[in-house]
């Protein structure tokens, strides 16, 4: 029982450590949005390295960098339904039965696409696309790309 209290522990820390990273991640991302802005091009390319995308429009041009971890997230449930009867006496004996099982599950892979806009040589705005993060870590999975970027 004391095991078994130890490991129920133990994974709760453990899921707390690994939300405040997330939350970490999140809080970066979100301070690269307004951090980077100003920034010239070689110091993107310092920090970020060379895009995988590149796009431009006039004097506009948008650097796209991929970016995650490669999470999934998943949710799951699962329901089932019995019933029995059985009726016997001492030379006849029936049995009736029914059951009814239900599951569903639902994954999504994570990940982030930064764009960095830039116009005339510096950056003017940071962009994030895709399944970002969670409802409270919105854009964690973008946190890797702009790592480098913020201190």
């Amino acid at each position: 029982m004391k095991t078994s209290r130890n490991v129920i522990s133990a994974l709760i820390i453990l899921s707390a450590l690994g939300a405040c990273a997330r939350a970490n991640r999140a809080e970066k991302a979100m301070t690269a949005q307004t951090a980077m802005v100003g920034m010239n091009k070689e110091d993107v390319l310092a920090c970020m390295g060379p895009p995988a995308n590149k796009a431009s429009e006039g004097a506009t041009e948008v650097w796209s960098y991929p970016s995650g971890n490669g999470a999934t997230s998943s949710f799951s449930t699962n329901s089932a339904f019995g019933h029995a009867t059985a009726y016997g006496s001492p030379h006849f004996a029936s049995a009736t039965g029914s059951a009814f099982g239900f599951g569903s599950s639902y994954s999504q892979r994570r990940f982030c696409m930064v764009n960095i806009v830039m116009r005339e040589g510096s950056v003017a705005a940071v962009n994030y696309n895709g399944p970002t993060g969670g409802w409270a870590t919105k854009g964690e999975q973008c946190a890797y790309a702009v790592d480098n970027c913020v201190h």
